[in-house]
C-alpha cells in the first residue's frame, strides 16, 4: 500500500471536518459520527502506522469536541 494522503479513502467532507478539528479544536460536523468514521479508518489492519496514528488523533479530538466543556478535564 502506497503511503498517500491520510484519509484519502474517506469523503472530502470528512477530511475537511478533520482539518477544521485539527486547526481549531471545534467541529461543525456531527462529532460522534465523524469519530466513528475515522475510528473505522484507523482500525483497518493494513493501514500504515502514521495514517493510523493521525486517524486515532482525529477520532480522539472528535470525541472530545462532543464532550461538554466542563467535563473535558475529567475525561483525561
Amino acid at each position: 500500500m502506497a503511503h498517500g494522503q491520510v484519509g484519502a479513502e474517506l469523503a472530502e467532507e470528512d477530511r475537511d471536518a478533520a482539518c477544521e478539528l485539527l486547526r481549531s479544536g471545534t467541529c461543525h460536523d456531527d462529532p460522534p459520527a465523524l469519530a466513528a468514521r475515522w475510528a473505522s479508518y484507523a482500525a483497518h489492519p493494513l493501514r500504515p502506522t502514521r495514517s493510523r496514528a493521525v486517524a486515532e488523533l482525529i477520532t480522539d479530538l472528535a470525541r472530545r469536541a462532543d464532550t461538554p466543556p466542563r467535563l473535558r478535564g475529567a475525561a483525561r
